[in-house]
């Protein structure tokens, strides 16, 4: 759950320092705080190596279709979208 908020965040558009002062902040109402922070540099990693895959580099999902929905995500698209996040963001 705590990479899908990172994940969400970027899909988004946000700025990786942002989200790794959102992802800092939220660790502080998790059941292990200290463990919630000590995953940060490794969210942080993976989320780069994902968002890298999405377009030119540091472009993200919002620089280029600013309306992305699931409803209106090509095959590949929500292919990729679930496979990371998974259908639980539906109803």
């Amino acid at each position: 759950m705590f990479f899908d908020l990172a994940f969400s965040l970027k899909y988004a558009g946000m700025a990786f320092p942002e989200i790794e002062r959102t992802l800092r902040a939220e660790a502080q109402h998790g059941r292990s705080p200290q463990k919630r922070l000590a995953q940060i540099p490794s969210i942080m990693n993976s989320l780069r190596t994902y968002s890298a895959s999405w377009g030119r580099r540091g472009e993200t999902q919002a620089d280029i279709r600013p309306s992305l929905t699931l409803s209106n995500m090509d095959s590949n698209e929500r292919e990729t979208h679930d496979r990371l996040i998974g259908n639980r963001w539906r109803k």
